[in-house]
């Protein structure tokens, strides 16, 4: 038996590449036979975008030719396992076993590794300058010979590199380092000195899958340097000798979705391909991950419908071809405009010519009340451009509703209003939510919201680690309430009789997080609070004017339903996103100046 569905796995040896970039992984695989070395390559591009597809066949093309070495090193994999403080000392470990290097050089990445973990914070304060002669300073203050031993390793790596590949000038050994953009950014950044430090040696090509934009997170988090964005990039180009950005515009989008809906079973004719790359264009867009993902959604329906013989022509009315052709836009329109789908689903009744002419017109969208409820969901007065692209969607999935057993293709019959909804009834099988529930919440702000706060809660985690040890073991957890977008960052405290929280909540809903039940702040908002008894109150206010009193004044102190909020930053218009992440980073500081005080004096709280 065929098993179905599409895995979310990269492509490798003689998978099919489908989406027309075997020019590129050609060029790439020449390039690096032929070029200098050291040399560093860095495939950039978002998850899911087809990096690692793109090194697994670029590795296959390169081992082909017997002077070429290739090693392939997963960060993630390592990451996985509670490594993620000891990843630089993993990759010279991983480096050294496959060079298979002599016992000197294992000893040396041994040694290292236990002061790794006092030099790591000191080449991240060094980055500005001469990182080998920073790190030697620091590791000398410890009494530790630590410059000679990074002369000695980096020595023994060349002279390793050297054996394993023989002495011709083509023969190179190619490092794929795999997942980059998968750490915690600080931690790619701290990977990325390490490797520079170390391996830029001779007769080696490394190529890695990395996002700038997680580097320039990670020197934001590390150094502090994020803001200024001359500074990032010259991090980067110090280190990346070729960045190349995925070729997204150019994948052959028509050959990739063909070749998908062909692996599902499903019916494809040349003349349509065309409507199907525009329905992917005007909602879930091009990476291959995400497309995926749709058609794994569209083999589930196809199966249910097989069964219930819904593809089976209808009197004559609508072909198998059409009817799949509009389950596709239907599914397309759930995955990208929830809310539009689901207007769509409660009110039936109201789908007609007008009111698809209403939204495949942009100006009607933005104005017409009809859509209000559709406009607040999207969430389109902070960005309007999302009402744009929804009424190009419309314009196609409105032409594909349009049946070859109707004459007339400038109105919608009732024969193909009534298909319409009989599709849309059917495709919520995959609904990623309910189609009876109503909510005002926005639910992209919710997923990015909620995004941010766990990278946050990685990062506090890290930091706080023995902190958290003395709390019994106590972890920051993730908060967002039912009605709300907002994200907190919790830290439950539960010692002895002592039962509180503290957390770090940022949105548009600062009344309902503090327990309102209805919200009139609209502003962007950061703020730090305790959630705390009645009882308790008064106690915990005195603890905060004893010892933290610099921190959160008293004079800006406020009693909530749920406990103290201790600070709040607002804001009086729509903050960009480098604001809005200064804002987070500034109550980060505070919160890391709270939680040690409150650890190391719990008896008086």
């Amino acid at each position: 038996m065929t098993n179905l569905g599409l895995r979310d796995i990269p492509l490798g040896g003689d998978d099919k590449e489908s989406l027309g970039i075997s020019d590129y992984i050609l060029s790439l695989s020449e390039f690096i036979q032929q070029c200098e070395t050291p040399m560093t390559i860095a495939l950039q591009g978002d998850w899911g975008s087809g990096k690692t597809s793109m090194m697994n066949l670029i590795k296959n093309n390169v081992e082909k030719n017997k002077n070429i070495h290739p090693i392939w090193f997963n960060t993630w994999q390592f990451s996985q396992f509670g490594m993620e403080d000891d990843l630089s000392i993993s990759l010279l470990s991983s480096f050294a076993d496959k060079l298979q290097a002599d016992d000197n050089v294992k000893k040396l990445i041994t040694g290292i590794s236990f002061v790794s973990k006092r030099f790591l914070p000191s080449i991240a304060g060094a980055f500005a300058g001469d990182l080998g002669k920073n790190l030697a300073e620091a590791m000398t203050a410890s009494n530790t010979d630590i410059a000679q031993q990074i002369v000695k390793l980096k020595e023994g790596i060349e002279t390793s590199v050297k054996n394993k590949i023989g002495s011709g000038n083509n023969n190179r050994l190619v490092l794929f380092i795999d997942d980059l953009d998968r750490l915690l950014p600080e931690k790619a950044v701290e990977l990325l000195e390490v490797f520079k430090l170390f391996m830029d040696v001779p007769g080696c090509v490394y190529v890695l899958a990395c996002d700038y934009q997680v580097v320039s997170q990670g020197l934001k988090k590390k150094f502090g340097v994020g803001s200024d964005e001359l500074k990032g990039k010259s991090f980067f180009d110090k280190i990346i000798q070729l960045p190349f950005s995925m070729p997204l515009g150019q994948y052959k989008i028509g050959n990739y979705i063909e070749d998908l809906l062909g692996r599902i079973g499903f019916e494809c004719r040349k003349e349509n391909i065309d409507t199907y790359v525009e329905m992917v264009t005007y909602s879930v867009g091009f990476n291959p991950r995400t497309m995926k993902r749709l058609f794994n959604s569209l083999l589930l329906l196809k199966l249910v419908a097989d069964k219930k013989k819904m593809f089976e022509d209808s009197n004559g009315v609508a072909t198998k071809s059409e009817k799949q052709i509009i389950l596709f836009g239907a599914l397309c329109l759930q995955t990208a405009y929830e809310s539009v789908y689901r207007y769509l689903q409660k009110n039936q009744d109201k789908i007609d010519q007008g009111f698809f002419e209403g939204l495949m017109d942009e100006d009607t969208l933005q104005t017409d009340s009809r859509f209000a409820e559709i406009r607040k969901e999207l969430n389109s007065d902070n960005d309007t451009s999302i009402l744009k692209k929804l009424s190009a969607f419309m314009d196609v999935f409105y032409k594909s509703i349009q049946l070859q057993s109707d004459n007339d293709s400038s109105t919608l019959s009732k024969e193909e209003v009534n298909t319409l909804i009989e599709i849309i009834s059917f495709s919520s099988l995959t609904s990623t939510e309910a189609s009876t529930v109503k909510t005002n919440v926005d639910s992209v702000a919710r997923n990015e919201n909620r995004n941010l706060a766990k990278e946050y809660a990685d990062i506090l985690k890290v930091k706080h680690d023995g902190d958290l040890k003395k709390l019994g073991e106590q972890n920051f957890i993730i908060y967002q309430a039912k009605k709300s977008s907002d994200a907190g960052i919790v830290l439950w405290v539960t010692k002895g009789k002592t039962k509180f929280n503290i957390c770090i909540a940022f949105g548009k809903d600062i009344d309902i997080m503090l327990g309102a039940k209805k919200n009139v702040n609209k502003n962007f908002y950061v703020a730090i609070h305790v959630f705390i008894n009645k009882a308790s109150r008064n106690k915990m206010a005195q603890w905060i004017d004893s010892n933290l009193s610099d921190v959160f004044p008293s004079t800006e102190r406020e009693e909530t339903n749920m406990g103290l909020l201790l600070y709040k930053k607002e804001f009086d218009n729509e903050p960009s996103d480098e604001a809005r992440i200064n804002a987070i980073d500034e109550a980060c500081d505070k919160f890391n100046t709270i939680i040690p005080k409150i650890v190391n004096n719990m008896e008086t709280i």
